[in-house]
């Protein structure tokens, strides 16, 4: 009976141990790894623009944090409509530039009146407040079906071979690296990230084998939409000085 008493006892207690995501050895215990921190995590889950972001409108364009028609992940969804005048943006500074950063972003792009658009980056990193964009996914447009350039300062790397389509939401990862002189874009249909040199991937900048450098450290991430023919649809912002992999929290 003795014997029964412990057994319950240590299976009780190890039990309690578990459902608490902490592991018992001995006398000492080990708690559950913490969840990963960012430079900047935003959810677009606020009212409206959230504290640190800074919006440029031009016109009647739009800049809505607070989107629910059509949100990509949970209840609101950043959403970027330039209509009939100029550019529409928004970006977020982190004080002094990093060597590197990474970024990961969930995107779409809906199609506005007036039909589909020309190339063009609509997200990336600026070095400082001069607005020089030092790297950033430039989107290809072929009726409709999109292919992705790396753009390291004013150098295209080389077109991906993966194709997506417009209402499709897409994740993307930026990686940039001053002291590489490289520009990464990766991206895919679900939060798994793509290999180096693979179908989803596109490289920019000496550090790939290109041309082109940097010149600077990131200080900035934007967004941008200058094409009154197209929404563009954000959400699930990451960015960090160490390199953000698949399925980020």
């Amino acid at each position: 009976m003795k014997r029964f008493l412990v057994l319950f006892s240590i299976l009780l207690l190890s039990s309690v141990a578990w459902a608490d995501t902490v592991v018992v050895v001995g006398s000492g215990a080990v708690s559950a790894p913490a969840a990963p921190t960012y430079l900047v995590d935003e959810d677009c889950e606020g009212s409206g623009t959230p504290d640190g972001w800074v919006d440029n409108i031009a016109t009647d364009g739009t800049v809505d944090w607070d989107y629910i028609t059509e949100s990509l992940v949970g209840n609101h969804s950043l959403r970027m409509d330039e209509k009939t005048g100029g550019d529409v943006s928004t970006y977020y500074e982190w004080g002094s530039g990093n060597d590197a950063a990474s970024a990961y972003y969930v995107l779409q792009i809906d199609v506005n009146t007036g039909g589909n658009f020309s190339n063009g980056s609509l997200g990336g990193y600026f070095a400082s407040s001069t607005g020089t964009s030092i790297c950033s996914a430039r989107i290809n447009n072929s009726s409709g079906s999109y292919t992705v350039a790396a753009r390291i300062g004013s150098t295209n790397g080389s077109n991906s071979i993966t194709s997506f389509n417009t209402g499709d939401t897409i994740h993307f990862w930026i990686d940039v690296s001053n002291t590489d002189d490289s520009c990464e874009v990766y991206y895919n249909t679900s939060a798994t990230k793509p290999a180096q040199g693979g179908d989803n991937y596109s490289c920019a900048g000496t550090g790939c084998g290109g041309t082109g450098s940097t010149g600077s450290n990131a200080q900035r991430m934007y967004f941008v939409n200058n094409f009154s023919t197209i929404e563009v649809l954000v959400d699930k912002i990451r960015i960090d000085d160490d390199t953000i992999g698949s399925n980020p929290l």
